[in-house]
């Protein structure tokens, strides 16, 4: 009698194990089933609203998983591919909603890259250049520049005495920074998507740079531009090295050297409205 009911918990463990088995194979295969029928993706979403024309930050989007054949082609799927980036003009994102790849721009590829890549305290400063004048297009954004003005004046002594003409150059301010190069079509020149879609290979050629200046740096560099040409000159130097910058102003005095206090009194004396004193007072500190 004993026998017979050990043997009957056994088959009845047996069963129980059998049943479990079963339902567990029954559940996986169906989960499984699932899943592969729904692809679930990662994809990039926003957590709150963003407006147009803004940077996006790491608390603007997260990660959500959802069924990959819910997914638009175009969707942006990792969060490095957004976060630093800025939202198109016209187009803000709901909250909650997909990230796409043609309403995510580069700071570069921005119309405005130039003013977006200015400090507190600077203001932009455009300048019209050529092959020249672009050092052969070598200067790139990021590096910095300093501003030289030339000008050609014809002097005559005297009615009868025949007119001759003479040259006025020097220098206007040191490690003035590159904040954008612009071709005729305003397109970036040295942004590498900009370079492949350039047409036969050629290469882009700027045609307009952007400095960052201070408000009393464009008082004189406005007008010197009127008055002359402005001329960049390349110095090598890129804002990730400003050990250099500090060494090559202990090395030579920018001031003496490139006869900068004749240049702006120049600049001055030959504009119309007066640069204000206070203006002249923060450019000798």
């Amino acid at each position: 009698m004993k026998l017979r009911v050990n043997k009957l918990r056994k088959n009845q463990f047996f069963a129980l194990g059998l049943a479990t088995i079963t339902v567990a194979g029954i559940f996986g295969y169906n989960y499984f089933s699932v899943q592969k029928a729904v692809k679930p993706t990662k994809i990039v979403m926003t957590e709150k609203e963003i407006p147009s024309h803004t940077k996006i930050t790491k608390d603007m989007v997260t990660i959500r998983t959802i069924p990959g054949d819910a997914i638009p082609p175009n969707a942006i799927r990792n969060i490095s591919d957004v976060v630093g980036k800025y939202t198109v003009d016209g187009f803000g994102i709901p909250a909650n909603s997909y990230l796409f790849k043609e309403k995510v721009l580069p700071k570069e590829e921005m119309a405005d890259s130039a003013v977006l890549g200015l400090k507190k305290g600077e203001v932009a400063f455009p300048l019209l250049v050529d092959i020249e004048t672009s050092s052969g297009n070598s200067i790139v954004p990021g590096t910095y520049v300093d501003l030289y003005f030339i000008k050609k004046v014809e002097e005559q002594k005297t009615l009868i005495d025949p007119k001759q003409e003479k040259v006025l150059f020097g220098g206007l301010f040191q490690h003035i920074r590159v904040t954008a190069a612009k071709d005729q079509n305003t397109y970036d020149v040295f942004h590498e998507e900009n370079k492949e879609a350039s047409n036969n290979n050629q290469k882009r050629i700027t045609k307009l740079y952007t400095f960052a200046v201070t408000p009393e740096q464009y008082q004189y560099l406005e007008r010197a531009k009127n008055l002359g040409d402005i001329i960049p000159l390349a110095t090598g130097l890129s804002k990730f090295n400003k050990d250099d910058i500090s060494n090559v102003k202990e090395k030579y005095n920018f001031s003496t050297i490139s006869n900068q206090k004749d240049i702006l009194e120049f600049i001055e004396k030959n504009s119309i409205n007066p640069i204000p004193s206070e203006v002249k007072q923060k450019l000798q500190k």
